[in-house]
């Protein structure tokens, strides 16, 4: 936020679901922002990036966590962007696991030698189940 003596200036980050659409929210809004005599300026947008939980990368995905864990696999969304939205058909997936604290892009961001041992086995499994290799 910024105030500048007489404007009070804010950048919101809205995530909306698949169901809904961005020209129809952002009207909602604007109308809603109007009668307190607030103006919206869309500054940029993307879509929701989705892919099925039933596609055939996902499934692969989610083979290989537990043919290497033996804990069973889910796929899940999260609200933060990713590389994957930049091409059709991809995902993010990996290196955290359950339970994990999540440090990400925090001070003293780290992550464990064992649990990215672990997370190369499950990358490689993927890898070579997706090329094609005879399971």
């Amino acid at each position: 936020m910024r105030y500048d003596g007489s404007h009070l200036t804010a950048q919101l980050d809205i995530r909306y679901p698949l169901s809904a659409s961005e020209e129809k929210l952002c009207g909602q809004i604007a109308m809603a922002m109007s009668q307190a005599r607030v103006a919206i300026t869309r500054l940029y947008g993307h879509a929701p990036h989705h892919v099925p939980a039933d596609h055939r990368l996902v499934r692969g995905l989610i083979k290989a966590y537990s043919d290497v864990t033996g804990k069973k696999g889910y796929a899940f969304a999260i609200g933060g962007g990713t590389y994957s939205r930049c091409m059709p058909d991809t995902v993010a997936f990996g290196p955290s696991f359950p339970g994990d604290i999540d440090t990400c892009h925090m001070p003293d961001e780290n992550f464990s030698l064992e649990k990215m041992m672990l997370s190369i086995r499950i990358m490689a499994h993927a890898i070579a189940d997706l090329a094609g290799r005879e399971s």
